[in-house]
């Protein structure tokens, strides 16, 4: 679990490769399911049944399997298959999904001990190997940190995807404007101390 481009996609390609070295290719399933191919498909968690069972056909007898989901989170109902498939007790099952639909505390309820869940953050000032002045402004996220685009332009588009496909849809959110004006100005505000007034002007809402 973790935030929006902190790697966790990455890392679990990089378990991939290990799993590779356990076992075959044919036994093992590896699916991103933010791939916008599956929005018409997610409404219906019997879909991840029918790739599954596609895949068991193509399984060698004798081997390890191993299934990893990507953005679990985007399938409605993804742990009612998914605990189906752990009690068959047929493959290791890796599943990465983002902090908004999938905290730590809602995993417990959803699949009732049955999974390990492991936390992972954008890189540490240490691993970043960046001074304090340049992280403090810029972070850890990997594309920052690798120079893989603009870091203030990868700022404006992280905030902007956490805000409105992660934050305003989990609270149901119907005034977005207001909501990105609080969070610009509670952002720039880190570590003051803040009025309810002031927040009430700064978004035009009522104070409660």
């Amino acid at each position: 679990m973790g935030v929006r481009r902190c790697g966790k996609s990455t890392l679990m390609k990089e378990l991939v490769r290990v799993a590779l070295n356990e076992t075959i290719e044919d036994n093992i399933l590896y699916i991103n399911l933010e791939h916008p191919y599956f929005n018409q498909f997610k409404g219906d968690v019997d879909n991840l049944r029918k790739i599954y069972d596609i895949f068991k056909k193509k399984v060698i007898p004798g081997n390890k399997c191993f299934v990893f989901f990507d953005e679990i989170q985007f399938f409605n109902d993804w742990q009612v298959f998914i605990k189906s498939l752990y009690e068959k007790n047929e493959a290791k099952i890796i599943l990465t999904g983002s902090n908004s639909r999938l905290l730590s505390s809602e995993l417990a309820t959803l699949l009732s001990g049955r999974a390990i869940p492991l936390k992972i953050y954008p890189f540490s000032i240490e691993e970043a190997g960046a001074e304090v002045g340049h992280y403090l402004i810029y972070g850890g996220f990997p594309e920052v940190v690798l120079d893989e685009g603009p870091p203030k332009q990868l700022a404006e588009v992280y905030f902007k995807n956490i805000l409105y496909q992660d934050v305003i849809p989990r609270f149901k959110v119907q005034n977005t404007l207001a909501m990105e004006n609080l969070s610009y100005y509670l952002l720039s505000q880190a570590s003051k101390e803040i009025s309810y007034n002031t927040l009430k002007s700064i978004s035009r809402l009522d104070d409660n």
